[in-house]
């Protein structure tokens, strides 16, 4: 394990220096809060229990959306559709197998922060080897976000260093290093 840790510590170091890591250690009730994360811009990566990141993640949804009509029904993405969670005018809320699985690509990355300032990505969990490319399409996620001075927040049921514990593709994370 020891030696896996190892190899991926330039992936962590990564995703912790574009991200803003956000660690739920106490039982506070988040849904109390008003105004709990409202940045403008950035990444920001929300830990530990489902259910806090759940009600986390709603606070800053309402806070984003204010008093634009909420939606669940897909969105078209390159004439693909796309479940999501919500939105409103312009924030949306998708789940992480939506939002990196294949088919989804840079392009998809890009039309999202062009029409969405704020992104919501829930449900991301411990990757496996075969899901490398579901993680390499979450660092181009965060990257288009980023660049594109908007903001994202990731929810995992993980902590940022367990997401992926297998020996990375050289040919895709070779920037990594």
């Amino acid at each position: 394990y020891d030696e896996q840790q190892q190899k991926l510590l330039p992936l962590a170091q990564l995703l912790q220096s574009k991200l803003h890591i956000i660690h739920m250690t106490n039982n506070h009730d988040y849904r109390t809060n008003s105004h709990t994360i409202s940045p403008t811009k950035g990444c920001f990566y929300i830990d530990k229990k489902l259910n806090q990141s759940f009600a986390i993640l709603e606070n800053i949804f309402s806070e984003h959306t204010l008093s634009h009509a909420v939606s669940e029904q897909p969105i078209t993405i390159h004439n693909r559709p796309v479940n999501i969670v919500k939105q409103a005018g312009d924030v949306i809320w998708i789940q992480f197998e939506d939002a990196c699985s294949i088919p989804r690509c840079y392009r998809d990355y890009t039309w999202l922060s062009e029409t969405y300032r704020v992104i919501i990505i829930s449900g991301l969990d411990r990757l496996k080897r075969s899901e490398k490319a579901k993680l390499i399409n979450l660092i181009a996620l965060i990257d288009i976000v980023t660049d594109n001075n908007n903001v994202i927040f990731i929810s995992s049921k993980v902590a940022i260093e367990d997401i992926y514990t297998e020996k990375p593709a050289p040919f895709a994370l070779a920037r990594l290093y």
